[in-house]
């Protein structure tokens, strides 16, 4: 992968999009509750759970995510996971 992209035009409608959630009841629970989405459908296996959501003329897949497990795996600040050219200048830490 290489090179530069660029695109021409405006997005004027998103129609669907996916969110891995650690905990798709809690996220479901705030995307009706918080955001006013509907639940429309929902979907469970021995892996993952998916929840189908109506936002506004938009739908949202709230996809259950595993916990990982880490061993002695340090936080990572904000900044150091986002690139410096996005940060603001002159924020504290």
């Amino acid at each position: 992968m290489g090179g530069n992209i660029t695109a021409n035009g405006d997005v004027h409608h998103l129609d669907h999009f996916v969110v891995a959630v650690m905990d798709p009841a809690r996220a479901e629970k705030f995307y009706t509750e918080v955001m006013g989405a509907r639940t429309l459908k929902t979907q469970n296996s021995p892996n993952m759970t998916r929840i189908f959501m109506k936002l506004g003329e938009n739908h949202v897949g709230l996809f259950s995510q595993e916990k990982r497990r880490s061993r002695n795996v340090k936080a990572r600040t904000l900044t150091r996971v986002i690139p410096s050219k996005f940060r603001r200048r002159n924020m504290t830490p």
